[in-house]
């Protein structure tokens, strides 16, 4: 597994950022809010990282930190929530802010991240507010 990528910013958009190593450069699908933290291309980064290894493809995600890689590690084990979506709904609220929603059973907040309907938005709460209260108990 790669835990983190460290390099220079060869280009950037709000939901992709290419690093360059010593030469290879990897193209890394990131979240929007991490996106708004990107340095200036040209600039040294550092990112968390998660590989999604699929029958045609690997692909590389980046976060900002661990609390965005933990709640999308926690999303990707729910039915029907693959890495993409997973972006999509870190990109809708924040983890901290994503998390209340969940614990607190805040159907209609879900409902608002694009790509969380009604039936989305129950099966999140129900398969992850136990795991995130036990998180919550443990701090």
């Amino acid at each position: 597994m790669i835990n983190s990528i460290q390099g220079t910013i060869k280009a950037k958009s709000a939901t992709n950022v290419v690093i360059d190593i010593g030469g290879v450069s990897f193209d890394i699908t990131i979240s929007i809010p991490t996106g708004n933290l990107l340095p200036d291309i040209g600039k040294r980064l550092e990112l968390r990282t998660y590989l999604n290894v699929r029958e045609d493809a690997l692909e590389l995600y980046g976060f900002s930190g661990e609390s965005e890689l933990e709640l999308f590690k926690m999303l990707i084990t729910i039915s029907k929530i693959g890495p993409k979506l997973a972006m999509g709904i870190i990109s809708g609220a924040s983890p901290d802010e994503f998390k209340k929603r969940i614990i607190t059973g805040d159907v209609a907040s879900l409902k608002t991240i694009p790509g969380i309907g009604p039936k989305m938005a129950k099966r999140i709460i129900v398969e992850l507010k136990e795991r995130l209260v036990e998180n919550v108990d443990d701090s």
